[in-house]
């Protein structure tokens, strides 16, 4: 039981420093390639864009979750890290990188159908191909500090989330 703590607790700890970087890396590229230098985002007419981002943050990582448990439960096969989170499957895993695209494309049309400063579609599914990985990932580190801890869920307000 100590082993597999200790290999948890140094998976983890491995876990969470390169999503940390990797995070930070994603930030930067994004706002390099959406903004540019920064300039557009401090320009009123582009206010709406940071509440876009948070949007399709929620979006992304949603649409992401929930189609990655549906393909999961009817086409999982092979598991992807049964250690850590014996449930998760390399076909829910494809299956959430899939809905997290069509969860940011239904998200472009409708950011595109109201005049709000317009965001390329491009850009828009970029984002969701470097969330959608960073988003498991946090999956899997909030699996392992469960594991660690003892806990089976991490929160109650919604059943079986968490």
């Amino acid at each position: 039981m100590v082993g597999n703590s200790c290999l948890l607790f140094f998976a983890g700890s491995l876990c969470f420093f390169f999503c940390f970087f990797l995070l930070k890396f994603i930030f930067k590229l994004y706002n390099f390639f959406l903004f540019g230098f920064g300039g557009p985002l401090l320009k009123s007419s582009h206010s709406n864009y940071g509440r876009g981002i948070i949007l399709l943050t929620f979006i992304v990582v949603s649409s992401g979750d929930i189609a990655a448990y549906f393909v999961g439960r009817k086409f999982g096969k092979r598991r992807l890290w049964p250690l850590v989170s014996p449930k998760k499957t390399v076909e829910g895993s494809i299956g959430g990188l899939l809905g997290s695209l069509i969860g940011a494309s239904l998200f472009a049309y409708v950011w595109h159908s109201f005049d709000l400063p317009p965001i390329p579609l491009s850009k828009i599914l970029l984002f969701a191909i470097l969330a959608a990985p960073l988003a498991q990932a946090g999956d899997f580190l909030e699996s392992i500090f469960k594991r660690v801890s003892g806990v089976k869920d991490s929160g109650s307000l919604i059943p079986g989330h968490g």
